[in-house]
């Protein structure tokens, strides 16, 4: 279960340019129209949910969504973009986002900034950079173009950023970034379905520039030219950087609202008109015989002129015909021919500009083929519910898709729920090595889970944890942490959702590593040069941990088995549902405590177990009376595992006792019926009454020497 990890790139970095992309989608946008791509400029619109903000200023996109975890990438240079990796993720995106038809990319501003450019380039020097820099940028543009004859690209240009360059004045660095815009509005003027989005000054324009002696107020200086003529380009004045009032880290990153005034700059010059024409959404095989198939055919819109000419089936490689189409509005049935023949019937939506809406636009705008849609099949993207802050595996989810872009660099390390294990330790020379502690964090942070969700669990008696004391603990860690990272509010955890519960979870565990690694994430990302975030290190001394109870060297319930024990031995055998439930049971150990297999009479308030006896292959296992299933609640424990326990035996616990079990094998077994009696005196003592008392006996003094026996390592 150790994972060893080698980073070629400073671990931490990488953590944090990941985390950077992490967030929880807002509302619940089904259909994606929008594909973000590029650098931290399209990764920070991502993060902000910035086009779920604006789409439903407009109207018609109530309903559609912007999405780019996978292909908006903090620090990403043009060079590095096209690399075939990164285009291969790309052309996944649109492959399985088939309502996708805008691509908005944002590139060159770290090659300026962070990369190839060097104010002390002679005019030559940075001219041969520009055509570098702009041919890689087409690049990428004519391999998303050759996708799919639908798709349009948005190039968005930048606003005048603020960057703390060595020794060179504003004006110098804005004639740069002015020049490769230039350039890049060159390259696009001679490609269909791209167009360039011109942006310099527009955040002095919206915000003013307060820095001028005297400011001057917003909407003073002019406008950045739009489409056709782009007059004037630059817009703004070139004297001054951007305000920084627009800026969320004093340097090149907008503020949310600073990128939703892009966005509406996007709508304004582009994106409405062309979200505004009609569009297929789906196809989809409603039924099929020997004789014919239907199919479902929605559009985005209402629509007219649909007929027979405008669908292309076919069978495998045979073309077929359609024999009708029927329906009005947004929504058809198309009924296609068959002869038989085996194989999978498909319809494709073709594009010859007779489809038209009510308001006379043709399927995906003027020119025949770009309202082409050949995808059939139910659309499988939607957004996720809300998260709640103990979700971790959620929060896991996200940052592995985060990380997608980053596969390369992390040299096979994944932060998805069933393989992420990173807090057993590190060293930095020669290169960064990870070791796992053999514990996923899924479970490790499933067990805090756990805990916190049943406010009945008090396993104090025992030696164990309660709830009680982990939501104090937990309650504690959580709004700490928030502070560290700079409120709720702030933009760390605007933009890293979820990283507060994922740290205060470590936190929890304790052990050494786990309690050195929220400390070295934050550092790592105050000394972040993209985005500067304003953080504090976290303290341990501010924190709470529960390492008795939770580190993989703990014993949460106090059997006397630690947490790694446990889940080394019911990992195998259950998974994590099974490990938790041991791992907080005190009565499901690595050896059963209980050698009855018989039933017999007991008095009320007895205590009772049963056994599944040997030979057993562990598997899953379901305890049931009077064919009723068992669940571990009041004094039952132990329901779904070999060993049936009740800790204080009631009337109503009288009855046939059976355990169902699949150990493999093929068909269920059942151990049992075992009758088991129950009554109000305390009756003749019986062999089997002799025996379980016993065996009780035998229990607690197991239990006793297993919680004051001396630790030993694991």
């Amino acid at each position: 279960m150790m994972q060893h990890v080698y980073f070629r790139l400073n671990w931490f970095s990488l953590i944090v340019v990941s985390l950077l992309m992490l967030t929880v989608p807002a509302a619940a946008d089904p259909v994606p129209r929008i594909l973000l791509a590029g650098d931290s400029w399209s990764a920070l619109m991502q993060a902000f949910d910035t086009y779920q903000e604006v789409l439903p200023e407009n109207a018609g996109c109530e309903n559609y969504r912007s999405i780019g975890f996978r292909t908006s990438v903090v620090g990403i240079q043009a060079d590095e973009f096209i690399a075939p990796a990164m285009l291969a993720i790309v052309a996944e995106e649109l492959a399985l986002h088939p309502t996708i038809d805008i691509v908005h990319l944002s590139l060159g501003g770290n090659d300026i900034l962070y990369g190839r450019w060097l104010p002390s380039m002679s005019a030559a020097q940075q001219e041969n950079l520009f055509n570098a820099i702009t041919a890689d940028i087409e690049t990428a543009i004519d391999f998303i173009l050759a996708l799919r004859p639908d798709i349009r690209i948005g190039l968005c240009g930048y606003s005048f950023a603020d960057h703390d360059y060595v020794e060179v004045l504003p004006t110098e660095a804005n004639q740069a970034i002015t020049a490769l815009e230039q350039k890049k509005l060159a390259m696009v003027q001679g490609k269909d379905r791209v167009f360039y989005i011109h942006n310099l000054g527009l955040m002095q324009y919206t915000y003013g520039i307060p820095q001028a002696d005297p400011p001057i107020p917003p909407l003073s200086v002019p406008y950045p030219g739009g489409y056709p003529d782009y007059d004037p380009m630059p817009g703004g004045n070139i004297l001054y950087t951007a305000p920084a009032e627009a800026l969320v880290d004093g340097d090149v990153h907008l503020t949310p609202d600073g990128y939703k005034v892009v966005a509406r700059r996007c709508m304004d010059e582009f994106y409405a008109e062309w979200l505004s024409w009609p569009r297929v959404l789906e196809v989809q095989l409603l039924s099929a015989t020997a004789a014919q198939a239907e199919f479902l055919v929605r559009f985005s819109e209402a629509v007219t002129g649909v007929d027979a000419s405008d669908f292309t089936p076919s069978l495998e490689t045979k073309a077929l015909s359609v024999s009708g189409v029927s329906g009005s509005g947004d929504t058809y049935t198309v009924t296609v021919a068959l002869d038989g023949g085996a194989g999978t019937v498909r319809l494709e939506v073709v594009d010859d500009d007779t489809i038209r809406d009510l308001d006379d636009n043709p399927l995906g705008g003027p020119g025949t083929g770009n309202g082409l849609f050949s995808f059939n099949g139910i659309l499988t993207y939607q957004d996720p519910p809300p998260i709640e802050e103990d979700d971790f595996d959620a929060f896991l989810l996200y940052l592995d898709t985060a990380s997608a872009p980053y596969t390369e660099q992390l040299n096979g390390f994944s932060f998805a729920p069933d393989v992420c294990d990173a807090n057993g330790g590190f060293q930095m020379e020669p290169d960064i090595e990870i070791y796992g502690n053999g514990m996923l964090e899924s479970c490790e942070f499933g067990l805090i889970r756990a805990c916190l969700r049943n406010p009945d669990l008090d396993l104090r008696p025992f030696g164990g944890i309660s709830h009680d004391i982990l939501r104090a603990a937990w309650e504690q860690n959580l709004a700490q942490m928030r502070v560290d990272l700079g409120g709720v509010d702030g933009l760390a955890l605007s933009v890293l959702r979820g990283l507060d519960s994922i740290l205060s979870a470590y936190f929890l565990l304790g052990d050494n590593v786990s309690r050195l690694l929220p400390s070295a994430l934050v550092f790592a990302a105050t000394s972040y040069e993209e985005i500067q975030l304003e953080l504090t290190v976290p303290d341990p001394m501010n924190y709470r941990m529960l390492s008795r109870f939770l580190a993989f060297n703990g014993d949460a319930d106090g059997d006397g088995y630690t947490n790694q024990e446990e889940y080394d031995y019911f990992m195998p055998l259950g998974g994590r549902d099974l490990y938790i439930q041991a791992a907080l049971t005190p009565f499901i150990t690595l050896e059963s405590s209980c050698a009855n297999t018989e039933g017999g009479v007991f008095s009320e308030g007895d205590m009772f177990c049963l056994v599944v006896p040997d030979p057993v292959s562990y598997a899953t296992f379901q305890w049931m009376k009077d064919g009723q299933p068992l669940n571990d609640i009041g004094s039952i424990q132990g329901s779904r595992w070999r060993t049936l326990h009740i800790m204080s035996l009631s009337i109503s616990d009288s009855g046939d006792y059976t355990c169902e079990y699949d150990d493999g094998s093929k068909s269920p077994r059942v151990f049992g019926p075992v009758h088991v009696e129950v009554l109000k005196t305390t009756p003749a003592v019986t062999p089997g009454g002799h025996f379980a008392l016993l065996t009780f006996l035998v229990l607690i003094g197991i239990t006793a020497l297993y919680r004051f026996r001396p630790r030993h390592s694991s």
